[in-house]
């Protein structure tokens, strides 16, 4: 993969922040099913909290395999882009506790602790990535 292409910086900024946009608009529906009165918890939402929670892995997996070529076009960055690395691995601890919590039965004011906590974080962990990879991929953003 050529990385060296501004076009193809302007494309990968774009698809993070449009990536980055969906995977919020997933976690606010996921928290507004938690808002839901207790019998539409159940099954639905366990199966809408599996797919974003595997939709977020995925992401997660594209842009660790993307942040060591980034890391070669862009040494400047090494340091952000371990920190986001081992944010995506503390983002899955978070994940696989609220999977555990989800297949265990919790109280729906259990699994919305921890929807909050997970909020918290990715909404963190996607303002970091933004405001350090969007200017060195489309600095005219």
């Amino acid at each position: 993969m050529n990385l060296a292409d501004p076009a193809r910086h302007r494309a990968i900024a774009a698809h993070l922040v449009k990536v980055h946009d969906e995977l919020r608009a997933e976690l606010a529906a996921l928290r507004e099913g938690l808002d839901s009165p207790a019998p539409t918890l159940g099954r639905q939402l366990a199966r809408h909290c599996l797919t974003f929670c595997g939709a977020l892995h995925a992401h997660h997996g594209s842009e660790d395999g993307v942040f060591d070529l980034l890391e070669e076009q862009f040494p400047d960055l090494a340091d952000s882009l371990d920190r986001m690395r081992h944010e995506h691995r503390a983002v899955a601890r978070t994940v696989d506790e609220l999977e555990t919590l989800l297949s265990s039965g919790a109280a729906p004011q259990t699994l919305r602790t921890e929807v909050d906590r997970l909020a918290k974080s990715l909404e963190e962990h996607f303002a970091h990535e933004e405001s350090q990879l969007l200017p060195a991929l489309a600095p005219e953003r």
